[in-house]
C-alpha cells in the first residue's frame, strides 16, 4: 500500500522524518473494518511525534477522509 509514515524521530527537522513509499498491506481481522484514507492532515501533535516527543497515549490521523470496506 502507498503510505506516508514516520521513519524516525528528527528533533531539529521533524518533516525530514516523514517517509513516502510502499508498505505491506496489513492483515484485517474478521469483524474489523478496513478504511482507505484519501486525504490526511498533519497537526501540531504530529510534529511533536516526528521530533520524538510523545505521550504515553497518542492518537494520530484525526483529520482524514476515508472510504470504508467491511471485512465480515
Amino acid at each position: 500500500m502507498f503510505a506516508v509514515y514516520a521513519s524516525q524521530a528528527i528533533p531539529d527537522d521533524p518533516l525530514a522524518a516523514l517517509a513516502i513509499g510502499d508498505l505491506p498491506e496489513p492483515e484485517v481481522p474478521e469483524g474489523w473494518l478496513r478504511i482507505k484514507i484519501s486525504h490526511a492532515s498533519l497537526n501540531r501533535h504530529d510534529i511533536f511525534t516526528l521530533r520524538g516527543i510523545t505521550a504515553v497515549v497518542s492518537s494520530h490521523g484525526l483529520d482524514t477522509s476515508t472510504r470504508a470496506k467491511w471485512n465480515l
